[in-house]
Formats: C-alpha cells, structure tokens, sequence
C-alpha cells in the first residue's frame, strides 16, 4: 500500500471537517429552541396570536422579537448553508461513511508499520549467528 493510500485525501479530510462543522451548525440550532429566550418568545407569540397577551407583555415580546428573530434567523440561514441543501440524515451518513473510510486507513497503516517493523527485525538476523542458526533450523 503506498502512502497515498494509506491516508485519507484532503478532499476527504476537507469533507469530515465540512460535515462535522455543519452538524455543529445545526445542534447549535436546536439548542437555540430549546432555550428558556426563544421558548419565552414561542410563548409571547402564541399569546399574541391567540389575542391573549397581556398589554405589559408587550414590551417584552418586542424586545424578544427582535433579539431572538434575528438570532433564529441568521442560525438558519447558516445551517441551511452548511447544508448544502442535504438533510441532516444525509450529513450524518456521508461523516460516518467518511469516518469509517479514516477508522479504515489508520488500521491499514497500523498494519503496515506492524509489517514492516517485523520484516526490518527479521532482516537484522545475523545468518552467522549460531544462536540464529539453530532457532531457525540452519
């Protein structure tokens, strides 16, 4: 195996940081709505909508409007460009393939470095050697 192919390309590497980085993206969005602003703001607007809300909620639903729209909106836009347009399934399938096809390089370069360790200790045996010559039956 050369070295080559032994590890991963930088279109490889290039993709796994891609794809770790977008499902960053994207956790960071679902953290977003689930925190306590953007659920006090999902509850403001509800209230709203329904024509509950009380007048001195007002204030703070304005003030949550922007602050959470602006924040909501721009992790979107963010994720769905660290998407690409692929759905997060997707994303998760092409990091595990990519990270299998690492898992799988450094085993074979693991291999590799095993078998050449041994052919440069067998390689090291002095054929005059009686010790050498008696284990290995010469």
């Amino acid at each position: 195996m050369s070295d080559s192919d032994s590890q991963l390309s930088p279109e490889q590497a290039a993709a796994i940081e891609y794809s770790q980085k977008s499902l960053d993206r994207w956790n960071e969005l679902e953290d977003f709505t689930r925190s306590e602003e953007f659920l006090r703001f999902m509850d403001l607007t509800n209230q709203a909508q329904e024509g509950t809300l009380r007048q001195e909620d007002y204030a703070e639903a304005s003030a949550l409007s922007q602050s959470v729209g602006e924040r909501y909106n721009r992790l979107r836009k963010d994720v769905s460009d660290a998407l690409g347009g692929k759905s997060r399934e997707e994303l998760e399938a092409e990091l595990k393939e990519l990270e299998a096809k690492q898992k799988e390089l450094w085993e074979s370069m693991q291999s590799d470095f095993e078998e050449e360790t041994n052919t440069c200790l067998i390689c090291e045996v002095d054929e005059n050697d009686e010790a050498t010559q008696s284990e290995y039956g010469k």
